[in-house]
């Protein structure tokens, strides 16, 4: 299985260093298995694997992971294409096209196999369309039953609202099957859509927070952009902040999802942050900052560390272990559930727009990975 490494590479873990970084990676190669690209961090030695990459120029907005293990991932700026990625085969396949668009932004879960997903019209010169943004329902119920060889035919899509009253229309938040919250990053507001109960109902879409954390501001000129990422954590809602460098979260209704406490921000000192993922326990944030090329964590409230400058995961700048990493998820398979896994757009060259590479989804291995055959874990 793709979650594992070999034994020769686990001893080089365990043994102390015994290898190098070259060493580690030689291994893995000796091994004679297809591990994808592989890298390990000069810090901390986290182990990264090329999951997939995309042709150059493709820029890939987000990624989630579904309840077969396997990977969903959207393209921005070309064309607004669902792709499914298998972590195993580090394959894609085309899932659907919103013809009338050519982006495809945030998407969240709302039930077992069905997914709100927000797609708009955007360039890289010009920027994103105000007020065209649209919030479809995509059943994969039955996709999933084949999800390998299933066609595209058994997908359904249906549109839910047409967000004229927004700016663009970018992070997503499901807080419950009916309620989903939207960022939008032109205008600087959190959005709330009510989805119909019934038949005969529309949705409906109001401005929930609108505060100066979501605003843009005057920290950096060069980046226009409000309210990014959004990931909800029972009872929170947390957000970032492209222009005020910013991670913060509130409190909020599991049923309303109105808000019951302040806003309370957890750091601010995350320049450009853009896509968020909170660890199963509460006690970590993960941020994808593109600008950096960069994967870092955040210790959240209450635990140890809390308060203190973000700590980098994976990645540098001028490197593209994960060039221009735009948002991050947990593995959801039965052995890669401490696995994080990086959607990039492919890094831009200084002074232009010219992507250095394709897209691509990298898998980062936090503290260790196990190896077949005893189940022992090996901490990197």
């Amino acid at each position: 299985m793709f979650q594992y490494l070999p034994r020769v590479l686990l001893g080089a873990m365990v043994g102390g260093g015994m290898l190098g970084n070259s060493g580690i990676v030689a291994a893995m190669e000796e091994d004679g298995r297809d591990y994808g690209t592989t890298h390990v961090a000069e810090k901390n030695h986290v182990v990264t694997r090329v999951v997939h990459q995309f042709p150059r120029p493709t820029w890939l907005e987000n990624i989630a992971a579904l309840s077969t293990g396997h990977l969903l991932t959207g393209t921005l700026g070309s064309h607004a294409e669902l792709h499914l990625i298998n972590p195993e085969t580090n394959t894609a396949t085309l899932l659907h096209n919103f013809t009338q668009q050519n982006s495809v932004f945030g998407f969240r879960e709302l039930e077992p196999d069905v997914w709100a997903v927000v797609s708009s019209n955007y360039s890289t010169t010009t920027g994103a369309e105000h007020g065209g943004s649209v919030l479809w329902r995509v059943d994969l119920r039955e996709r999933v039953k084949n999800i390998d060889e299933g066609s595209s035919d058994v997908v359904k899509v249906d549109k839910m609202i047409d967000l004229k009253d927004a700016g663009v229309s970018n992070g997503l938040a499901v807080v419950n099957p009916r309620t989903v919250l939207i960022a939008d990053s032109i205008k600087g507001n959190i959005g709330r859509i009510v989805l119909p109960a019934s038949e005969g109902e529309k949705a409906k879409y109001d401005v929930l927070i609108e505060d100066a954390t979501v605003q843009i501001g005057n920290t950096n000129p060069d980046v226009p952009l409000g309210v990014n990422g959004l990931a909800y954590h029972a009872p929170y809602l947390y957000f970032s902040n492209c222009n005020r460098g910013l991670v913060a979260r509130v409190a909020i209704d599991a049923e309303t999802a109105a808000p019951s406490s302040a806003v309370e921000v957890v750091s601010d000192d995350v320049p450009v942050p853009d896509d968020l993922v909170v660890s199963p326990d509460g006690k970590t944030a993960y941020v994808a900052r593109f600008w950096s090329n960069t994967l870092e964590k955040i210790a959240l409230p209450g635990t140890e560390g809390a308060g203190g400058k973000p700590e980098v995961v994976v990645g540098a700048q001028g490197s593209t272990v994960v060039a221009g990493p735009t948002a991050v998820t947990w593995g959801r398979g039965k052995k890669d559930q401490r696995v994080l896994y990086v959607s990039t757009n492919g890094g831009v060259g200084e002074g232009d727009m010219k992507f250095l590479e394709g897209g691509k989804i990298v898998a980062v291995y936090l503290d260790g990975v196990a190896c077949e055959g005893n189940g022992r874990r090996g901490e990197l």
